[in-house]
């Protein structure tokens, strides 16, 4: 059964993890280093982890402390919007830009947010100072190494003095594993170094933020319990690591030369490991001020 069907079977926000494949073949981005499908089970998979970070693990849409008189916003790499409409509604007042390569537009979309197709990669196109809060999440798997100082750098550039740059990523740093975890774990690093994606490299946002020119930085760190085990918020990021996981395959297979009988039995594996073994993952949220026109 696709995930799709099981996504749709239950709460949009609360589905199951899936033990049969989704189709072998997903829809990918051509021409960019991004490692994960850009498709509808995707758009659904990602609207359910935001459901999971704002009420079980970061519980709320932001840490830094950027006040109530914020006008413009700027998500970068908005995906499905889901958090950009989410902001929009929580400041009616501000401006809300959703920035994507190929943002998905909703019906329900709040009349305050705008979308700007654009590569992060290449450049933000707006002119240095123009956002009070830039917000850039999830694209651990979609920025190589060289690119994150320059990234982060026009992150910065457009923030106008005295607003904030806040940097949110789960990536592959995980404790207390299994054979067969370690094993998918060791997978994903050998083939995101064949597109120079570091799945690990979420652990250094504050140094990018602090080598960027950005002051006051703050990085935190939540523990994130994977399976039943960890009760509620466990169960969802069992889920939804599971859904994330599977959708990894079409990227194995094409740079490891996995068959899919051994990507299948390896992660079919994962669920049971995680809850003998007290599996721990992590996210990472790191955010940093502009005190001065840079």
């Amino acid at each position: 059964m696709p995930l799709l069907s099981l996504f749709r079977r239950r709460h949009p926000r609360e589905t199951s993890a899936s033990p049969h494949p989704a189709p072998l073949y997903r829809r990918h981005l051509e021409g960019l280093p991004y490692i994960l499908p850009k498709d509808e089970l995707e758009k659904e998979r990602i609207d359910f982890q935001h459901h999971l970070l704002r009420t079980y693990i970061i519980k709320g849409l932001y840490l830094a402390p950027i006040g109530n008189q914020v006008s413009d916003i700027l998500d970068v790499g908005t995906g499905s919007g889901r958090w950009a409409y989410d902001m929009a509604r929580l400041f009616p007042q501000a401006i809300v830009t959703g920035l994507d390569k190929e943002a998905t537009r909703r019906a329900t979309a709040p009349t305050n947010v705008r979308f700007q197709l654009a590569n992060v990669l290449e450049s933000i196109p707006y002119a240095d100072a123009t956002f009070d809060f830039v917000h850039q999440r999830l694209l651990v798997g979609a920025i190589p190494i060289p690119h994150w100082p320059l990234v982060v750098v026009e992150l910065a550039r457009v923030t106008r003095p005295g607003g904030y740059v806040e940097l949110v990523e789960t990536g592959f740093i995980f404790h207390q594993v299994g054979p067969a975890m370690r094993r998918f774990l060791d997978w994903g690093l050998a083939a995101g170094a064949q597109v120079g994606i570091d799945l690990t490299i979420v652990a250094h946002l504050d140094t990018f933020l602090r080598d960027a020119g950005l002051q006051y930085v703050h990085q935190h760190l939540f523990p994130v319990e994977i399976g039943h085990w960890g009760g509620k918020k466990g169960e969802l990021a069992a889920k939804n690591t599971y859904a994330g996981f599977e959708s990894l395959k079409d990227f194995y297979m094409a740079k490891l030369g996995l068959s899919e009988p051994d990507f299948l039995q390896t992660l079919q594996a994962l669920p049971a490991e995680w809850e003998r073994y007290h599996t721990v993952g992590e996210v990472y949220v790191a955010y940093g001020q502009k005190t001065g026109r840079f």
